[in-house]
């Protein structure tokens, strides 16, 4: 079953966790570094210059994040 909700909703579920996220990772003004904020989660990013579409997550052995860019 999937759950409707309303745009109102959906923003403030998103606002949320952005805020969550940015207070986890101690951002408390714009702008706003994606690899700054992963690094501070020690989440890994990694680069594959062979794969020209938009970015996956694929679980890594270590943990982490793979990006492509």
């Amino acid at each position: 079953m999937i759950t409707e909700f309303t745009a109102r909703e959906f923003t403030c579920a998103i606002e949320t966790t952005a805020e969550d996220i940015f207070a986890e990772a101690a951002i408390h003004q714009p702008p706003i570094d994606a690899f700054a904020i992963a690094g501070r989660l020690n989440i890994t990013v990694v680069f594959d210059r062979r794969q020209t579409e938009r970015a996956r997550l694929v679980r890594l052995q270590a943990g982490g994040v793979f990006v492509p860019d």
